[in-house]
């Protein structure tokens, strides 16, 4: 089986660097013409199950770069960490915060109100074994998700000793992975 998993576009919260999590915004017009550039990576993939989260980035993103994918499945354990009280708030000023308070890129801090790390973990690992239960060997899957749930199931299950934040893809790419001889690709974008 080959897992494609694969970051939504750019959004403002993107380009601006804050936290979204669940807020639930459109792509960002840059978001549609870099998702437009890359949209010849996948061109040739025919997927035999699409899952996908309900933010409205990730059903854009869909709609973008594979335009004729239906969605078999939009999945709430899909939606982005709820990042709580972080939301809003630039990735540059709470990590000088974290740092500041002795936290180091591989400590998992959560969120004030928001989700745990563990809850995280818990969600896209039920995820990943339901998706591989469920599917034959030679299914192709596509994941249409966000940054932080493929980083981690990339770090739970994959590439373990990886520091998880190195894990989040780039807008628009992701991974590929191969259960039939557990192999991992990042997808990339020359």
């Amino acid at each position: 089986m080959k897992i494609y998993f694969v970051r939504h576009g750019i959004t403002q919260g993107n380009v601006e660097r804050k936290y979204n999590g669940i807020i639930d915004e459109p792509l960002h017009q840059q978001g549609i013409e870099d998702l437009k550039e890359k949209r010849d990576i996948y061109k040739d993939i025919q997927f035999d199950y699409c899952y996908c989260s309900p933010l409205k980035r990730c059903q854009q993103s869909l709609d973008i770069l594979f335009p004729q994918q239906k969605v078999d499945e939009l999945r709430d354990d899909l939606i982005e960490m709820n990042f709580g009280d972080w939301a809003g708030i630039t990735y540059e000023q709470k990590i000088k915060d974290l740092f500041e308070q002795g936290y180091t890129w591989d400590d998992f801090v959560d969120p004030e109100n928001g989700e745990t790390y563990e809850s995280l973990f818990t969600r896209t690992t039920n995820f990943l074994t339901e998706v591989l239960e469920k599917h034959d060997n030679n299914a192709t899957i596509l994941v249409m998700c966000h940054g932080l749930v493929i980083a981690s199931i990339m770090k739970k299950h994959y590439l373990v000793n990886d520091n998880m934040y190195s894990l989040s893809p780039d807008n628009g790419l992701g991974y590929i992975v191969d259960t039939t001889d557990n192999s991992i690709e990042k997808i990339s974008f020359e």
